[in-house]
C-alpha cells in the first residue's frame, strides 16, 4: 500500500435486469478493504489518463474492451480520486474471466447496500435508481417486456 495521492478509474457494469456487476475483493492482508464488495478497476498508471487507466483496467480484469460507456460520478476519499464510470454489459457473471479478486456477481442496487462494501461505493450506490445514466442502460429492457 502506498500512501500517495493517486486517480483511480471504475466501471458500474449494469446488466438488463438493472443489476450491478460488484467484484469480491481478495482476501489479501495487503488489499485496501478485504472481502469487501466493489467495483472493477484501479489505479490510473503514471502517463495514463483517467479513461486509459479505465480502458486498461477493465480489460485486464474482466477481459471486457468498453466502447459505450459514461462518467457517473467521482468519489473522494483521502487518498485517491476514484472517477467512477458507467456501461451496460450482459454478460452472465459465471462466464466472465475475473483476474483480480475472489468472484464477480450481480446484485439489484437494494441489494448491494446490504452487503460489506467498500465505503465510497456504499455513499455511491444509493444515487443510482434516481439517475438517467442508470435508467437508460435497462429502459429499453423493461418497456420491451410490457
Amino acid at each position: 500500500m502506498s500512501w500517495y495521492y493517486s486517480q483511480a478509474a471504475c466501471v458500474l457494469l449494469v446488466n438488463r435486469q438493472g443489476e450491478l456487476l460488484l467484484q469480491l475483493r481478495d482476501n489479501d492482508p495487503h488489499t485496501w478493504f478485504p472481502n469487501h464488495w466493489g467495483l472493477i478497476g484501479g489505479t490510473v498508471e503514471p502517463g495514463e489518463t483517467v479513461e486509459q487507466g479505465l480502458l486498461r483496467e477493465t480489460l485486464e480484469e474482466v477481459g471486457e474492451v468498453l466502447t459505450d460507456y459514461a462518467f457517473f460520478g467521482m468519489a473522494k476519499t483521502m487518498y485517491v480520486d476514484i472517477h467512477v464510470y458507467i456501461a451496460r454489459l450482459d454478460k452472465p457473471a459465471e462466464t466472465i474471466p475475473l483476474t483480480e479478486g475472489q468472484c464477480v456477481r450481480y446484485f439489484s442496487p437494494q441489494e448491494s447496500l446490504r452487503l460489506p462494501l467498500v465505503p465510497w461505493l456504499g455513499r455511491m450506490i444509493p444515487e443510482l435508481p434516481g439517475s438517467a445514466l442508470y435508467r437508460d442502460l435497462w429502459a429499453d429492457n423493461e418497456s420491451a417486456a410490457r
